[in-house]
Parts: C-alpha cells; structure tokens; sequence
C-alpha cells in the first residue's frame, strides 16, 4: 500500500473511532478495499454522511466565527479521502466527480446556502449543485434525519 493509501486508512480509522464505531477495525466499514482502495457503496457512504453531520454540528458549534461551506467542504474531502485542490481542479474522473457531487449535496443540506453560493465554493456552476442534488439530495436528507 503507498504512503498516501495509509494515511488514507489511518485518518479513516481516526475518524470512525471517535464517532464510536466499535467495528472500525474491518476495512470494509472504514470504505476500504484490502487493496486500500475507497468503496462507494451506499452503506459506507451512510456512514461518511453521519460521521461528516456529527462533525459538521460539532465544529459550527464552537464560539469563534466559522465559515460554514468551507467546513462542510473540508469534512467532506477528509471523510471521502480526497484532496481539495482535486474538487476544484477540472478532472474528469467519474469517480471523482461522484465524490465531488456527494460532497456539493451534503454541504447544500446542512449549510442551507443557495445553490450560486456553495458552487462558489467548489468553483463549480449552479447547475452542479442542482444536479448533484438531484442525485444526492433526497439519500443525504434521509440519512442525516436519523441523526
């Protein structure tokens, strides 16, 4: 496994424990392959969208000022194990942009921002906010109200 598959896994496992998984030792729930590469799965994508919720809750909750697109884009790169320059970057990897969407939705859900507003922060269009939440919206909402 290279070096950046291990802090991958690690910053995965770190962050599933302190959401009190008592399973996170199986790669499988951390969204891992055992060849270290990131499942996309609805279950384990379940899993990011609440891990990345309580986080979201416990960073926007602290008394300093906060800019919260930027906090929910930053969970969501970390929980998904991407790098940020990629999200703004223009490839045209569909894995990376199913990534990209999963992480345009969750931050129009919890933020409530317009559409115009979190593209900004993905120097994305509105149109992609749009469209991400058409194919996210409705799964995301779902799973965040369990919560």
């Amino acid at each position: 496994m290279t070096e950046e598959v291990l802090f991958r896994y690690a910053w995965q496992l770190a962050a599933l424990q302190m959401e009190s998984l008592a399973v996170c030792h199986q790669p499988e729930l951390l969204g891992l392959r055992h060849d270290g590469q990131l499942l996309q799965t609805p279950a384990i994508d379940a899993n990011r969208y609440r891990a990345m919720y309580r986080s979201y809750r416990r960073t926007v909750a602290r008394p300093f000022p906060i800019n919260r697109c930027v906090c929910a884009r930053e969970l969501g790169a970390r929980f998904f194990g991407v790098d940020t320059a990629r999200l703004f970057g223009n490839d045209r990897d569909p894995e990376l942009i199913e990534v990209r969407y999963k992480i345009m939705a969750f931050t129009k859900i919890v933020t409530g921002h317009a559409d115009r507003h979190v593209a900004s922060h993905f120097q994305r269009g509105h149109s992609a906010v749009a469209a991400a939440m058409l194919k996210y919206g409705a799964q995301i909402k779902a799973i965040i109200s369990e919560c």
